[in-house]
């Protein structure tokens, strides 16, 4: 990294870490991620096409339930719930509705303590990893992503 990129991001690390200490964000951890869709025809038909979890006691994160085919070109058993934006454009061509989703807690704890559903854009979703702890923007609209504060891996 060059020292001009280094110096142009400095301003967001440096708020990262005191929106943090200052309420502005709120710093969770990512205990689920799930891609969930609504039908065009039946809005009362959903579809939960994947869902990763992860508890403390775990060594690594697992889906739960099967993998739906749309998302067989990006996903499966062994890797992260991540979706390209090819995957995601076909998604939003062939389903009125598509969530993604994460459910965010502040302890990744199974008892589910101050856990709150949350829908991510697909960016900010496809940069966090179940196990993460991130620093979120939550208003009324969704959730953003304003940092990745620690790696479920890097963690010890």
């Amino acid at each position: 990294m060059n020292r001009r990129t280094f110096l142009a991001s400095l301003p967001t690390i440096a708020f990262a870490g005191c929106a943090a200490r200052l309420g502005l964000v709120d710093r969770v951890v990512v205990v689920e991620k799930y891609v969930e869709t609504v039908d065009r025809d039946d809005l009362e038909r959903e579809h939960e096409l994947a869902r990763r979890r992860y508890r403390a006691d775990d060594e690594e994160p697992t889906y739960e339930g099967a993998i739906h085919a749309l998302l067989a070109d990006d996903v499966d058993e062994t890797t992260p719930l991540v979706l390209s934006a090819s995957t995601g454009d076909e998604l939003e061509r062939e389903f009125l509705e598509v969530r993604y989703g994460v459910v965010a807690c502040e302890s990744p704890d199974d008892d589910r303590r101050g856990c709150r559903d949350l829908r991510l854009f697909l960016d900010d979703f496809n940069e966090v990893e179940v196990g993460d702890v991130v620093d979120l923007r939550v208003s009324d609209d969704g959730a953003g992503l304003v940092s990745v504060h620690q790696r479920r891996d890097e963690r010890g």
